[in-house]
């Protein structure tokens, strides 16, 4: 940038010096006149040098200013969550059974206040549109209200309510599905120039807020009875005939723990056999397992240290066997509960 600027002198000396010019010779005269009357070159390119500064100095301030004021990226989302505990979830209260397991209801869906924290860390402010909190378990709901307005660096807890079903999600989902663990944010954000985006944060990458507040809550759906013994057709041995109420509006599948069917023989002297069956939806039925002592002395001490073991295992009959979303129910059994049988199987020994 370059500036130009020049005097032009006024016509005739006289005019400006009128007296001066009269008593003094022409050399006095250029001596004592003001620099910017004499004809030195230098001084006329020292003023020009500095007015230029000064106009290209407040050139530069002006723009700088507007540039502070102006949006820097109108088009840009850096909306995100605020951190790792950013998604908070209203905890289910623990389900206490009142007049006994069968007089409570059971059930696998909750509603449940769900908040979610996020920051603008972009340059501009944004808007937002609305959105929605997305996982499997959320059946419906989760909606998150729209007219936000992020200012840069600015955060934000927004809030709804949301309608979990811990159960039977896997009927509608697929196992091997990417997003079928995560927790995630949907949302329509509105930039300073008016362009409309969708977004999708993650906000759990394992759901492990749904299971802590809610899923994790569900009480066991199947009840069982005290056994009745019987005898077995092969020595040192006895049946055990439990009944068992589903509770559930779904129909059980329900299989011996075969993680734990050997805990039974090293650490209680006990083999347990039982084939898988179906209790239907709302129904009841038995479980009958064949029982055979391998070790009377080592049954009759776990009986008095009154251990636990997982023994049986209760999932939805709807989905497949192996399925890896399906909720399990597991069943303890301590060795108290064949106390009886035990005794009079090892009588004598």
């Amino acid at each position: 940038m370059s500036v130009e600027i020049e005097f032009e002198p006024d016509e005739g000396a006289g005019a400006f010096w009128p007296d001066v010019a009269g008593a003094l010779g022409a050399e006095q005269l250029g001596a004592q006149a003001p620099p910017w009357r004499r004809s030195d070159p230098r001084a006329l390119f020292i003023v020009r040098l500095v007015l230029a500064g000064v106009v290209v100095a407040a050139a530069c301030v002006t723009g700088f200013l507007a540039g502070q004021k102006a949006p820097r990226n109108q088009d840009t989302v850096a909306v995100h969550v605020a951190d790792a505990n950013a998604l908070t979830i209203e905890p289910v209260p623990r389900i206490e059974a009142r007049g006994g397991p069968l007089a409570t209801p059971w059930t696998g869906t909750f509603d449940r206040s769900v908040a979610l924290a996020v920051v603008n860390a972009g340059p501009d402010p944004v808007t937002i549109l609305g959105g929605a909190i997305i996982a499997p378990q959320i059946a419906s709901g989760g909606t998150l209200p729209a007219g936000e307005i992020l200012a840069p660096g600015a955060s934000r807890t927004l809030r709804t309510r949301a309608h979990f079903d811990c159960v039977d999600y896997p009927l509608h989902v697929s196992a091997t599905s990417e997003s079928v663990t995560e927790t995630t944010a949907r949302l329509d954000i509105r930039t300073v120039d008016g362009t409309s985006h969708r977004v999708t944060l993650l906000a759990d990458p394992f759901n492990l807020n749904i299971q802590r507040a809610v899923c994790g809550q569900v009480q066991d759906p199947q009840v069982l009875g005290l056994p009745v013994f019987g005898p077995a057709p092969f020595p040192n041995s006895f049946t055990a005939t439990f009944p068992v109420v589903n509770r559930a509006p779904f129909p059980l599948r329900v299989n011996l723990d075969q993680q734990t069917s050997t805990t039974w023989i090293v650490r209680a002297g006990l083999i347990l056999v039982t084939g898988e069956s179906v209790i239907p939806a709302g129904g009841k039925s038995q479980i009958v397992f064949d029982v055979t002592v391998t070790d009377c002395l080592l049954a009759r001490t776990a009986v008095g240290d009154a251990l636990g073991f997982d023994t049986l295992v209760f999932t939805d009959a709807r989905l497949a066997l192996n399925n890896p979303l399906a909720r399990v129910f597991g069943q303890v059994f301590t060795t108290g509960w064949a106390a009886d049988a035990i005794d009079q199987v090892c009588a004598g020994q």
